[in-house]
C-alpha cells in the first residue's frame, strides 16, 4: 500500500492521467481547427477532453497532499530548516523553468515570433517564481506557467498552510473559509486566476485528505477493486456529468463538483498498490510530470511550425498525431534535460570533493 517512505505509488497513475489529459486539452484548444465529425470521437474530444483543464485543480490537490507527506510532521515538530526547505524548492524548479523561459523569449526574436517588451517583463516575472502573488493576467511567455506560479506561491505559504490544517477540525474550517474566498475571488473581486490564494481551497483539500489518509487506506484495505471504482466514478463526476445554473450558482456547484470528483479519485488511489495505477510507464511519466506540463506547449509550437498538426488533414487523425507528438516530444525534452542536469551535478560534486 505504501513504502517505508510513505510514498503512495498509485498516485503515479493519477499524475500521469492528469498530465496527459491537460496536454490533450491544450492540443485541442490550439490545433487551429474544430473536430465536428460526430460520433464517439467528437464527443470525447469536444465534451470530455475539452474539460480536462480541470486536471490543473487536481495538481493543486496532489501538491497539498504530497507536500504534507514529506513535511507536515517535520514542520509541526520544528524539525526542518526553512532555509533548506525554500532552497530545495528553487533548486528543483528554477533551472528547468529558466531554460524554457529563455527558449520562449528567443523564439520571439525569430521572424513572426511576436517579440515585444512585455515579453521581457513577463520573463522577469516568470524567473522570480513569485508571480502567483502579483500577476492577475494571463502570461504569454510560458503561458501554462501560471500554474507553477500558483504552486510555488503555495510552497512559500506552506508553513502557514500547516497552521491552517493543524488538526482535522481546523482543516475543515479552513476548507470552508478558503472555499468562500474562492467564490468571492470569482464573483466579486474579479481577481486573476493566476493568484495563489484564490486556489488555496484545493491545497487545503489535499491536506485534509492527508489527515484522513490512514482511515482511507484502511477502508480500501484488500479492496483494490473498490479503489479503482472510486477513481473511475470520480473521473465520471468531473468530466461526464453535466451541470448548469446561474453564474453564481454555477460557481458553487462547479467548486463542489470538482472537490467531490477529485476527492473520490485521490481517495481511490490510496487503496492497495495495483498495476493499473502503479507501473513502469506511470512511474516514468509521473517522475517528469511537472516538466512535461511546463514544456508541452513549447513542443507543440514546434510541431505546429513543422506542419504536423494537419499532416492528415483537419481531422481526428491529425489531432491524435499532434497529441502523441506533443506528449512524446515533451517526455524526450524532460528526460534529456534531467540526464544532463544529473551529469552536471555529479561533475560539480566531484569537483568540489
Amino acid at each position: 500500500m505504501k513504502t517505508s517512505l510513505h510514498r503512495y505509488n498509485n498516485l503515479d497513475g493519477i499524475r500521469t492521467m492528469a498530465a496527459i489529459g491537460v496536454i490533450c486539452m491544450h492540443v485541442n484548444a490550439n490545433i487551429g481547427f474544430e473536430i465536428i465529425e460526430g460520433g464517439i470521437a467528437d464527443y470525447l474530444i469536444n465534451s470530455v477532453i475539452a474539460k480536462m483543464y480541470l486536471f490543473v485543480q487536481l495538481f493543486f490537490i496532489l501538491s497539498g497532499f504530497s507536500m504534507c507527506c514529506g513535511y507536515y510532521d517535520k514542520i509541526r515538530n520544528n524539525q526542518i530548516s526553512l532555509n533548506k526547505f525554500y532552497s530545495r524548492r528553487y533548486e528543483k524548479i528554477l533551472p528547468f523553468f529558466t531554460l524554457l523561459v529563455l527558449i520562449d523569449v528567443a523564439i520571439g526574436f525569430l521572424p513572426g515570433g511576436g517579440f515585444s517588451l512585455s515579453s521581457i517583463a513577463e520573463a522577469f516575472a516568470d524567473l522570480t517564481l513569485m508571480f502567483g502573488f502579483y500577476t492577475t493576467t494571463g502570461m504569454s511567455v510560458i503561458g501554462v506557467g501560471w500554474t507553477l506560479g500558483v504552486i510555488f506561491g503555495f510552497y512559500i505559504l506552506f508553513p502557514f498552510f500547516i497552521y491552517l490544517i493543524w488538526d482535522r477540525k481546523r482543516a475543515w474550517f479552513s476548507l470552508l473559509i478558503t472555499s468562500m474566498i474562492y467564490f468571492l475571488c470569482v464573483e466579486y473581486f474579479q481577481s486573476g486566476g493566476s493568484l495563489t490564494f484564490r486556489w488555496m481551497c484545493y491545497f487545503v483539500l489535499g491536506g485534509l485528505i492527508y489527515l484522513y489518509k490512514d482511515d482511507i487506506s484502511k477502508f480500501f484495505e484488500e479492496k483494490t477493486w473498490l479503489g479503482i471504482v472510486f477513481v473511475i466514478v470520480g473521473f465520471v463526476v468531473m468530466f461526464v456529468v453535466p451541470f448548469s445554473g446561474t453564474e453564481s450558482i454555477a460557481t458553487v456547484i462547479g467548486l463542489l463538483k470538482n472537490m467531490i470528483g477529485f476527492s473520490l479519485m485521490l481517495s481511490g488511489a490510496l487503496c492497495a498498490e495495483n498495476k493499473l495505477w502503479s507501473n513502469p510507464v506511470s512511474r516514468f511519466i509521473s517522475k517528469v510530470s511537472l516538466e512535461i506540463y511546463l514544456a508541452h506547449m513549447v513542443v507543440f509550437r514546434a510541431i505546429e511550425k513543422s506542419g504536423l498538426t494537419t499532416i492528415a488533414g483537419e481531422n481526428v487523425v491529425s489531432y491524435i498525431i499532434s497529441c502523441v507528438g506533443t506528449i512524446g516530444g515533451a517526455l524526450i525534452f524532460a528526460t534529456v534535460y534531467q540526464y544532463i542536469e544529473r551529469i552536471v551535478k555529479q561533475r560539480l560534486i566531484a569537483k568540489n570533493a
